[in-house]
Protein backbone atom coordinates (compact mmCIF):
# COMPACT_ATOMS: atom_id res chain seq x y z
CA UNK A 1 0.00 0.00 0.00
CA UNK A 2 1.17 3.66 -0.86
CA UNK A 3 2.79 5.49 1.95
CA UNK A 4 0.91 8.48 1.76
CA UNK A 5 -2.49 8.81 1.40
CA UNK A 6 -4.58 11.65 1.05
CA UNK A 7 -7.78 10.76 -1.26
CA UNK A 8 -9.93 7.66 -0.33
CA UNK A 9 -12.75 6.47 -1.25
CA UNK A 10 -14.78 3.80 0.73
CA UNK A 11 -17.93 2.08 -1.20
CA UNK A 12 -19.45 -0.72 -0.17
CA UNK A 13 -23.21 -2.02 0.53
CA UNK A 14 -25.30 -0.36 3.34
CA UNK A 15 -24.06 -1.50 6.72
CA UNK A 16 -20.62 -2.72 5.14
CA UNK A 17 -19.06 0.02 7.58
CA UNK A 18 -17.93 2.26 5.55
CA UNK A 19 -18.67 5.21 7.90
CA UNK A 20 -17.01 3.42 10.46
CA UNK A 21 -13.49 3.24 8.87
CA UNK A 22 -13.94 6.74 7.06
CA UNK A 23 -14.12 7.74 10.44
CA UNK A 24 -11.17 5.70 11.57
CA UNK A 25 -9.09 6.81 8.66
CA UNK A 26 -10.40 10.36 9.62
CA UNK A 27 -8.41 10.44 12.20
CA UNK A 28 -5.72 8.20 11.63
CA UNK A 29 -4.50 10.54 8.23
CA UNK A 30 -6.03 13.63 10.11
CA UNK A 31 -8.13 14.18 6.73
CA UNK A 32 -11.75 15.04 6.80
CA UNK A 33 -14.45 12.89 6.11
CA UNK A 34 -17.86 13.08 3.74
CA UNK A 35 -20.72 10.80 3.47
CA UNK A 36 -22.26 10.40 -0.29
CA UNK A 37 -25.30 10.44 1.79
CA UNK A 38 -25.00 14.09 2.16
CA UNK A 39 -24.54 15.00 -1.16
CA UNK A 40 -27.05 12.39 -2.67
CA UNK A 41 -29.80 13.66 -0.42
CA UNK A 42 -31.57 17.08 0.35
CA UNK A 43 -33.49 15.95 2.36
CA UNK A 44 -32.23 12.80 4.31
CA UNK A 45 -33.59 9.21 2.71
CA UNK A 46 -36.94 11.05 1.25
CA UNK A 47 -36.03 14.07 -1.07
CA UNK A 48 -32.18 13.73 -4.05
CA UNK A 49 -30.88 16.13 -5.26
CA UNK A 50 -30.32 16.29 -9.13
CA UNK A 51 -27.75 14.90 -10.58
CA UNK A 52 -25.65 17.90 -11.70
CA UNK A 53 -26.26 19.30 -7.89
CA UNK A 54 -24.97 15.92 -6.51
CA UNK A 55 -21.89 15.92 -8.84
CA UNK A 56 -20.98 19.43 -8.66
CA UNK A 57 -20.62 18.78 -4.81
CA UNK A 58 -18.90 15.77 -5.12
CA UNK A 59 -16.53 17.68 -7.10
CA UNK A 60 -15.90 20.54 -5.03
CA UNK A 61 -14.72 17.98 -2.19
CA UNK A 62 -12.55 16.24 -4.61
CA UNK A 63 -10.85 19.23 -6.41
CA UNK A 64 -9.31 19.61 -2.57
CA UNK A 65 -5.92 18.51 -1.73
CA UNK A 66 -6.66 15.85 0.78
CA UNK A 67 -10.27 13.81 1.55
CA UNK A 68 -12.26 11.27 2.78
CA UNK A 69 -15.30 10.38 0.72
CA UNK A 70 -17.64 6.96 1.69
CA UNK A 71 -20.79 6.07 -0.05
CA UNK A 72 -22.29 3.28 -1.87
CA UNK A 73 -23.87 5.63 -4.96
CA UNK A 74 -22.16 4.45 -8.14
CA UNK A 75 -23.30 7.80 -9.74
CA UNK A 76 -22.06 9.95 -7.24
CA UNK A 77 -18.37 7.70 -7.09
CA UNK A 78 -17.49 7.84 -10.68
CA UNK A 79 -17.85 11.33 -11.23
CA UNK A 80 -14.53 11.98 -9.78
CA UNK A 81 -13.27 8.64 -8.80
CA UNK A 82 -10.09 9.38 -10.95
CA UNK A 83 -8.98 11.10 -8.14
CA UNK A 84 -8.57 8.97 -5.28
CA UNK A 85 -5.22 7.58 -3.71
CA UNK A 86 -6.96 4.36 -3.09
CA UNK A 87 -10.06 2.86 -3.26
CA UNK A 88 -11.37 0.57 -0.54
CA UNK A 89 -14.09 -2.00 -1.23
CA UNK A 90 -15.86 -3.21 2.08
CA UNK A 91 -17.19 -6.55 0.18
CA UNK A 92 -18.62 -8.53 3.06
CA UNK A 93 -21.09 -11.21 2.10
CA UNK A 94 -24.77 -10.75 2.64
CA UNK A 95 -24.86 -12.48 6.11
CA UNK A 96 -22.53 -10.37 7.65
CA UNK A 97 -24.80 -7.36 6.49
CA UNK A 98 -27.92 -8.42 7.43
CA UNK A 99 -26.32 -9.29 10.48
CA UNK A 100 -25.08 -6.04 11.04
CA UNK A 101 -28.72 -4.51 9.57
CA UNK A 102 -30.34 -6.56 12.36
CA UNK A 103 -28.10 -5.27 15.28
CA UNK A 104 -28.40 -1.87 14.33
CA UNK A 105 -32.51 -1.53 14.25
CA UNK A 106 -32.50 -3.44 17.67
CA UNK A 107 -30.64 -0.58 18.60
CA UNK A 108 -32.43 1.78 17.38
CA UNK A 109 -35.43 0.52 18.21
CA UNK A 110 -37.24 0.64 14.73
CA UNK A 111 -39.83 -0.71 13.70
CA UNK A 112 -39.84 -4.41 11.98
CA UNK A 113 -41.23 -3.26 8.86
CA UNK A 114 -38.42 -0.81 8.10
CA UNK A 115 -35.59 -3.65 9.20
CA UNK A 116 -37.80 -6.04 6.20
CA UNK A 117 -37.63 -2.93 3.96
CA UNK A 118 -34.12 -2.53 4.14
CA UNK A 119 -33.08 -5.92 4.58
CA UNK A 120 -34.80 -6.36 0.96
CA UNK A 121 -32.69 -3.28 0.24
CA UNK A 122 -29.38 -4.75 1.15
CA UNK A 123 -30.11 -8.02 -0.41
CA UNK A 124 -30.77 -6.49 -4.08
CA UNK A 125 -26.65 -4.76 -3.60
CA UNK A 126 -26.10 -8.76 -5.10
CA UNK A 127 -28.46 -8.80 -7.57
CA UNK A 128 -26.98 -10.27 -11.13
CA UNK A 129 -26.98 -7.80 -13.74
CA UNK A 130 -29.56 -10.60 -15.68
CA UNK A 131 -32.28 -9.86 -12.63
CA UNK A 132 -35.16 -7.89 -13.71
CA UNK A 133 -34.82 -5.72 -10.16
CA UNK A 134 -31.13 -5.22 -11.51
CA UNK A 135 -31.92 -1.32 -12.25
CA UNK A 136 -34.00 -0.51 -9.30
CA UNK A 137 -30.66 0.04 -7.50
CA UNK A 138 -28.47 2.72 -8.10
CA UNK A 139 -25.93 0.70 -6.53
CA UNK A 140 -24.66 -2.83 -6.57
CA UNK A 141 -22.11 -5.38 -6.59
CA UNK A 142 -21.57 -5.59 -10.29
CA UNK A 143 -21.73 -2.04 -10.21
CA UNK A 144 -19.00 -1.34 -8.03
CA UNK A 145 -17.38 -4.13 -9.58
CA UNK A 146 -16.96 -2.53 -12.86
CA UNK A 147 -15.95 0.93 -11.31
CA UNK A 148 -13.21 -0.96 -9.75
CA UNK A 149 -12.00 -2.72 -12.20
CA UNK A 150 -11.53 0.59 -14.46
CA UNK A 151 -9.79 2.83 -12.68
CA UNK A 152 -5.92 3.37 -11.92
CA UNK A 153 -6.19 4.15 -8.35
CA UNK A 154 -4.74 1.25 -5.40
CA UNK A 155 -7.69 -0.74 -4.99
CA UNK A 156 -7.87 -2.83 -1.33
CA UNK A 157 -11.23 -5.11 -1.27
CA UNK A 158 -12.00 -6.13 2.08
CA UNK A 159 -13.93 -9.35 2.86
CA UNK A 160 -13.90 -9.98 6.22
CA UNK A 161 -12.87 -8.56 9.95
CA UNK A 162 -9.23 -9.86 9.78
CA UNK A 163 -8.47 -8.32 6.29
CA UNK A 164 -10.09 -5.09 8.31
CA UNK A 165 -7.84 -4.74 11.14
CA UNK A 166 -4.29 -5.68 8.83
CA UNK A 167 -5.26 -2.59 6.48
CA UNK A 168 -6.07 -0.44 9.65
CA UNK A 169 -2.50 -1.55 10.90
CA UNK A 170 -1.16 -0.95 7.68
CA UNK A 171 -2.40 2.50 7.80
CA UNK A 172 -1.36 3.84 11.16
CA UNK A 173 2.20 2.62 9.93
Amino acid sequence: MKKHVNRVYIIGNSASGKTSLARKLSRILKIKSHDLDDFYWERKFTRKRAPAKVEKLVRKVTRQKKWIIEGVYSSCITCSLDRADLIVWLDYPFRVIAWRLIKRQIMSRQKIRYLLDFLHYVYDYYRKPTHKHYDRNESNYYKHKAIVENYPAEIVKIRNRKELDGFIKGITR
